[in-house]
């Protein structure tokens, strides 16, 4: 694109941005969410064969969508931000409307819901390369489970890894104690002075985007009234090794999970951003060959 065509994109881009009530610096801010910056096209990637015997599609992108994204009722909150986000993402999906819901690399991911970990970037993924399931402290719950037998026996998938890490919040608590933070109210003075406050503390201030706390008209919604209860297993977990092998474990010995399954055990440093094998985990996923 030329220096007359970048003009005229960022002019549109300011006149989107003054009708849903963003400023233009707030607008070239959004420019950071397309993956090689707002002028610079996508390399084709590598083609990778599917796992399902199919090539990964190929087509011409089509053009950008000449419209600012419907922010709803809540200018100035997170909503506003990933709308136009997405805006941008959808007007350059090119490719991505023809992948399939098979991944071409034949892996399914379990692990955390941690605001640190991103599986794409940790594992070199990109889009319709492999499943992602998630939930606190990547454990292997019955509907984890379920997800990960949906993606080995009608999917493809071939290749599991369970990815737990450290300084995980779920580390912190016993079932016990969680089932007493969980009751308390949202300002209960007993947060300031738990084991992660920290991460509360951090989750409330100003600017955080932390839900729809503290906008005009939204009220915070009540608390879990079975939270307490004794059958909600919470899967607190206090050796973080002994964990990923307790899920490998357990998703190896399921018996709707096939023999010809490789399940790896893995530990993500959040400080390091390197992924630590567990062996005993490995030894007890490795794949077994039915002759």
């Amino acid at each position: 694109m030329n220096w007359r065509g970048r003009g005229a994109w960022h002019l549109r881009k300011r006149s989107w941005a003054g009708r849903v009530g963003i400023s233009a610096a707030a607008a070239i801010l959004v420019d950071s969410f397309r993956p090689n910056g707002p002028l610079t096209a996508k390399p084709a990637s590598d083609e990778i064969t599917s796992c399902m015997s199919k090539p990964p599609p190929s087509s011409a992108a089509g053009p950008e969508e000449e419209r600012p994204p419907d922010i709803g009722a809540h200018p100035g909150h997170s909503l506003q931000k990933v709308l136009a986000a997405n805006w941008i993402y959808a007007s350059s999906f090119g490719d991505k409307t023809k992948l399939l819901g098979a991944p071409r690399r034949c892996i399914a991911i379990l692990t955390c819901m941690d605001a640190r970990i991103d599986p794409a970037k940790i594992c070199g993924l990109e889009e319709g390369d492999a499943h992602v399931i998630r939930n606190a402290g990547g454990r292997a719950s019955d509907d984890a489970i379920r997800s990960l037998v949906v993606s080995g026996k009608l999917m493809g998938t071939t290749d599991w890894y369970v990815i737990h890490h450290t300084a995980c919040g779920m580390q912190t608590y016993s079932d016990e104690e969680f089932r007493r933070m969980v009751e308390l109210p949202h300002e209960a003075p007993e947060h300031k002075t738990a084991k992660w406050a920290p991460v509360w503390k951090s989750a409330r201030m100003t600017g955080s985007g932390a839900g729809l706390t503290g906008v005009k008209g939204v009220t915070t919604p009540p608390l879990m009234k079975s939270a307490s209860e004794p059958h909600i297993d919470w899967l607190t977990f206090s050796n973080l090794e002994q964990s990923v092998i307790e899920d490998v474990r357990r998703v190896r010995n399921h018996p709707l999970v096939p023999a010809s399954i490789a399940i790896f055990g893995y530990v993500y440093d959040v400080h390091s951003g390197r992924l630590e094998p567990v062996a005993e985990a490995n030894k007890i996923g490795a794949p077994v060959t039915v002759e």
